[in-house]
């Protein structure tokens, strides 16, 4: 081994080739030994190895499936490739609302609205039915109270927007 100038003046330089011993093979063991004992599967664990820090607890499927059950995620938009033009587009999760009835029994309900976008028919039945109780309550207090001069104008605008929501719903179907 040939030792570059910089290194020759280091005083625990070794320059001595490197040396690297075997046992001598034979051809009996020249094989990987086979063995005759019972082997251990995959979802056996050694206990005599206990490590500090290491859990060597059990994973409990059903239990870890019904805990995820109500969440939903969709990849079909995202983009994993690792280009750096263009949007990222990432993928969507959804849950659905679980509930624990009384008698121990789960009840999954309808996809969370956070996460939901709104079609537009949602959104009209919505705008309607809030149309609606705004009319409601606004003839409980004309009932209760006396003719008040903005009670007019709240009239008006409830009415405008029936309107419009009408218009909207007319022209969509």
């Amino acid at each position: 081994m040939a030792l570059n100038r910089k290194y020759a003046n280091l005083p625990d330089l070794d320059s001595a080739p490197d040396i690297y011993e075997t046992p001598d093979l034979t051809d009996d063991i020249s094989t990987a030994p086979t063995t005759t004992g019972p082997s251990q599967s995959d979802d056996e664990f050694d206990d005599d190895d206990d490590a500090p820090g290491i859990s060597r607890s059990r994973l409990r499927i059903d239990e870890a499936r019904s805990r995820f059950l109500p969440s939903n995620v969709d990849a079909s938009a995202a983009d994993f490739s690792d280009r750096v033009d263009g949007k990222r587009k990432s993928y969507k999760t959804t849950t659905r609302r679980q509930r624990i009835l009384e008698d121990g029994t789960t009840e999954i309900g309808d996809l969370s609205d956070e996460d939901d976008e709104e079609h537009l028919d949602r959104k009209i039945a919505r705008l309607q039915r809030e149309i609606a109780e705004a009319k409601e309550e606004f003839g409980r207090k004309k009932a209760a109270a006396a003719t008040q001069p903005a009670s007019d104008a709240q009239e008006q605008k409830l009415a405008s927007l029936s309107q419009v929501i009408d218009e909207i719903s007319r022209s969509i179907e």
